[in-house]
């Protein structure tokens, strides 16, 4: 199976050599073991390229680009991190990545940083955010049938990981950091059977200060209902939105 392939400055396309281990990879001098199991699932590890961020409250994004030859289908996410070194991580899927680099400062409101900076995605291209975790959530696999459509026939010709770094103590010393996302991926096209989305809110507050709590992950129904009262949703409106 053809694999997803990093980008530098240059992209450089990985030849996969079939093993007595499976099929491996080999990529900025590491070897990674891809696994493909009985049901021709892959797995792609996308991991920051062991950075050291310097500044607190950094996101620091890094590209891959898929294989434009194939459609992709990602049917899991199983991440590599914990949160007490990321504060959260989103997989962004773009047109194009906000820059050539290997990796840049793409926050909301960029400090002052030795990286370059710029947004996940590039300024006119497609972006979607395909998954987000936090506080040392676990693995996420989609239902059966299910799959997140990247490549070929698809608007997301690259994945941008962003990782959070709200702290960066332990890398003062010149630690690094290899967070991110082990990609569970399959080319057979999904069933159909079921569907998976994202959603977004928009809200106001009374005064300068926005919320505390900016991303809200949740598996969704049958485990979580505007009615459930243990969703923790509170003073809903009971008027339209375009009327507030």
């Amino acid at each position: 199976m053809t694999l997803l392939f990093r980008i530098s400055y240059i992209y450089i396309l990985l030849w996969n050599t079939l093993t007595s281990n499976g099929l491996v990879e080999d990529y900025n001098n590491h070897r990674n073991e891809i696994n493909i199991a009985e049901d021709d699932i892959g797995s792609f590890p996308f991991l920051m390229p062991s950075v050291s961020p310097k500044t607190p409250d950094l996101y620091l994004c890094t590209p891959i680009k898929v294989d434009p030859t194939t459609s992709y289908y990602i049917v899991g996410y199983r991440p590599n991190a914990t949160m007490n070194t990321a504060h959260h991580m989103l997989l962004y899927g773009c047109g194009e990545p906000g820059t050539t680099k290997m990796t840049w400062n793409c926050g909301e409101m960029a400090k002052s940083t030795e990286e370059e900076t710029a947004s996940p995605c590039g300024p006119h291209s497609h972006s979607q955010i395909l998954y987000a975790w936090a506080r040392d959530a676990p693995k996420l696999d989609l239902p059966p049938g299910v799959g997140f459509k990247v490549g070929k026939d698809s608007p997301t010709k690259y994945l941008v990981l962003q990782v959070h770094y709200a702290h960066v103590d332990k890398f003062k010393s010149g630690g690094t950091d290899d967070s991110g996302i082990f990609l569970h991926y399959t080319e057979r096209p999904p069933t159909g059977e079921d569907e998976m989305c994202n959603f977004y809110l928009m809200y106001y507050v009374d005064g300068a200060e926005p919320l505390n709590m900016k991303y809200c992950f949740s598996q969704g129904a049958p485990n979580y209902y505007w009615s459930n009262p243990d969703s923790g949703l509170h003073n809903i409106p009971h008027i339209e939105a375009s009327t507030l």
